[in-house]
């Protein structure tokens, strides 16, 4: 007999599926090798380097594509994943994984391959180098693949060491692989861990205290100076207009507040970074200049005139704010070494005081118009013990002609500053 639909909707739903356990949280491990030529033979160095990962409790990362991980941070060298620390740090970031393992080739000598192993994980690196025959590689890599891991992880390896594999009858015995520290480069220039350079680079960033010190030529130029004379043969006054050079030299100083934002080998090439700078100035120039002095008349009435010149030595002292930008160029050549160009742009209002040489005052001006340009040759090191380093600066200072008692006055030239 049909149930009445009451008796349906009393009816008690049937009871959910329970949800399944969440999965255990695994370290996982990426490795990527491609010493040789043949990708069957690499795949078969990558296999018994998993193989030795298993031993410190890393598993594999399933679906992990290294090379478009690579490519998409830049971290491609040749076709190939780069061996730089740093950059693999950030690739291991960019994948998710817990270590990163890079196994690539650094040279080849005599019939035999210098391969170097490079393991990263948070906090932490190590890379060591191996010279071993390319027929008995496998064995020689999983050997260094399992010391790098011991001192990467710290702890000691579970199981069985991976097998080796046994020689073919006939077959000659291989002399036994070689450890090596980078070839030319002692352990202490490896440098540290990407994590720790970013330390070291956050350290030496900030808001510090910058000097400078600077020659300087200086160049001056005035469009529109009077003159004005009277004609001897007919004593009418005659007026015009003409211009006005001078050159000279002179040195300077700068003293800044400047906050520099370096870069994290963790987190970017580091190939830009960018800085603030907030400072004053204080610059001497003397020139040599030759202002308009009245006519010299000339003809039987006078009728042709020529403009006479002064010899004069004038001293322009300037002193100038700055409110500037930088903008860095480069790269970073180890995790702790960055080169490059920096490029300075400053608002830079001044006060120029001018006195002719054999005068006793000064006249005084304001040029709220001011600007400097900077291009710096720069080198910088993040490490213990350096907060300044003294940089080469090629710059322009530039006062606009804003009103007409006032010149265009221009320096260049070349000093140092510590940053």
């Amino acid at each position: 007999m049909p149930r009445s639909a009451a008796a349906q909707v009393a009816e008690p739903a049937p009871a959910a599926p329970s949800a399944p356990p969440a999965p255990k949280a695994q370290h996982t491990v990426v490795v990527v090798a491609d010493v040789l030529a043949d990708e069957t033979q690499n795949a078969r160095l990558r296999a018994q380097a998993y193989e030795t990962a298993r031993r410190y409790g890393l598993e594999s990362l399933p679906g992990a594509d290294a090379m478009e991980a690579a490519r998409g941070i830049d971290a491609l060298e040749g076709g190939k994943v780069t061996a730089d620390r740093a950059l693999l740090e950030r690739l291991r970031v960019t994948l998710g994984a817990t270590v990163l393992v890079r196994v690539s080739q650094d040279s080849e000598r005599d019939g035999k391959l210098v391969v170097r192993v490079t393991a990263v994980r948070e906090g932490g690196g190590e890379s060591q180098v191996v010279e071993a025959p390319s027929a008995d590689l496998g064995t020689a890599v999983a050997s260094l693949v399992d010391r790098v891991l011991a001192t990467l992880m710290g702890t000691t390896p579970k199981g069985a060491a991976p097998p080796v594999t046994p020689k073919q009858p006939g077959e000659d015995s291989a002399p036994p692989p070689v450890i090596l520290l980078t070839p030319g480069v002692t352990r202490e220039q490896q440098g540290p861990s990407a994590v720790a350079a970013g330390k070291a680079w956050s350290a030496r960033g900030g808001v510090r205290v910058s000097y400078e010190v600077r020659a300087l030529g200086t160049l001056l130029y005035q469009p529109e100076v009077v003159v004005t004379g009277t004609n001897p043969a007919t004593g009418a006054s005659d007026r015009d207009t003409t211009e006005q050079f001078g050159i000279g030299g002179g040195v300077g100083v700068r003293a800044s507040i400047m906050f520099l934002s370096l870069p994290d080998p963790a987190m970017s090439s580091g190939s830009t970074w960018f800085a603030f700078r907030l400072g004053a100035g204080l610059d001497g120039s003397v020139l040599y200049t030759r202002p308009p002095d009245g006519f010299h008349y000339t003809g039987v009435n006078a009728e042709q005139r020529e403009i006479n010149r002064d010899d004069q030595v004038w001293f322009y002292p300037t002193g100038s704010l700055q409110l500037g930008l930088h903008l860095a160029i480069g790269e970073l050549l180890s995790p702790t070494i960055w080169r490059g160009v920096v490029l300075g742009v400053a608002y830079s209002p001044a006060v120029i005081w001018s006195l002719q040489i054999g005068e006793s005052s000064f006249d005084t001006e304001f040029n709220h118009a001011g600007f400097e340009l900077t291009l710096d040759i720069a080198s910088l090191e993040a490490r213990s013990g350096i907060t300044h380093e003294p940089q080469i600066r090629l710059f322009a200072f530039v006062l606009p002609r804003i009103r007409d008692e006032l010149p265009w006055l221009a320096s260049l030239g070349i000093g140092a500053a510590w940053y």
